[in-house]
C-alpha cells in the first residue's frame, strides 16, 4: 500500500502530495481498543450457557435413573 501511495503522490502531486497510508485489521477499526473485551464477554456468555446444559443433562440423567 505505501507503493502504491507513494506513485499516486508521483504521479498527482498538486492532490496527494504528503499523504500516508495505515493498514489496519478492520476489526480493531471498528471496535477499537474493546476488542478484548468483546472476545472476554463472548467467553463468559458460552460458557454459562455451556454450564446450564451440563446441569439440564445432569438432571434429565437424574431423573431416569
Amino acid at each position: 500500500m505505501r507503493i502504491i501511495a507513494e506513485r499516486l503522490a508521483k504521479a498527482y502531486p498538486a492532490t496527494n502530495l504528503g499523504q500516508t497510508v495505515k493498514v489496519e485489521p478492520l476489526l480493531d477499526g471498528i471496535n477499537g481498543d474493546l476488542t478484548p473485551l468483546y472476545y472476554r464477554l463472548l467467553m463468559g456468555a458460552t460458557l454459562f450457557v455451556l454450564l446450564v446444559v451440563c446441569a439440564n443433562v445432569a438432571n434429565l440423567q437424574l431423573r431416569a435413573a
